[in-house]
């Protein structure tokens, strides 16, 4: 080989290994902003996670569909209970107007 071959081969080496570098450069630089974009996605979803979580804690606090069926039908209950008692409530008051009126006709 003459030096003017091996200095062309040096030359093509510079410039190969001067690509690679510009390559690899380029390469990191997409993969360091990925990182930060990763990393900033990572902590958004364990900020969403954390919510979830808070949000399926009271989501088991609430009643379920079974548990508003019994209170309606206690409910109904109740207020068929407070009729009934207002029924008799009625009719005692009668009875004591009636009773009152025969007591102020004696009275007189």
């Amino acid at each position: 080989m003459s030096i003017d071959q091996l200095a062309t081969l040096a030359s093509l080496l510079m410039n190969l290994v001067t690509l690679a570098g510009v390559i690899y450069a380029i390469i990191t630089a997409k993969a360091n902003s990925n990182a930060s974009k990763l990393e900033s996605l990572t902590n958004a979803l364990g900020t969403v996670v954390q919510r979830v979580e808070r949000l399926e804690t009271e989501l088991n606090h609430l009643p379920t569909k079974d548990a508003f069926h019994e209170l309606a039908k206690t409910m109904s209950g109740i207020q068929q209970g407070f009729l009934a008692f207002q029924g008799s409530m009625d009719t005692l008051a009668k009875r004591f107007d009636r009773i009152e009126g025969y007591m102020m006709g004696r009275e007189q």
